[in-house]
């Protein structure tokens, strides 16, 4: 069984100045992708892994900066990670149906899970 810290990544992804959003599987809402870290793993450990898993992509780390409770579950801490990517190349595994490229500003127009609190900590919006 995996030990978890307590802390979730909130990647938000950037290429070309446009951010990937994906629609969850189990309740249509859309988010950044992330997941939990695992004891033992740092936060970028932890972003990076679950890039590769959720999307198969790879970038770097530009900055983590604050965090914030989950709304889907209180325990949870959010830690939003910004990151850029040099590729597109999205391949989606099955925790997600589908992704867009989207502007910061777009983000409302989205059903999400609070994602716009990630970008404010990033001072992206």
């Amino acid at each position: 069984m995996i030990n978890y810290t307590g802390e979730v990544t909130v990647n938000v992804v950037e290429n070309n100045g446009e951010y990937l959003l994906a629609e969850r599987s189990r309740d249509n809402k859309w988010e950044f992708v992330g997941g939990k870290v695992e004891a033992g793993e740092t936060i970028k450990e932890a972003a990076l892994r679950e890039l590769k898993e959720e999307v198969e992509l790879q970038a770097e780390i530009i900055e983590i900066n604050g965090s914030y409770p989950s709304a889907d579950n209180p325990e949870w801490e959010l830690v939003p990670v910004h990151m850029e990517s040099y590729s597109r190349d999205v391949e989606l595994a099955n925790e997600h149906l589908q992704y867009d490229w989207i502007e910061p500003e777009e983000i409302s127009e989205y059903d999400t899970i609070g994602q716009e609190k990630a970008l404010e900590l990033l001072d992206l919006i």
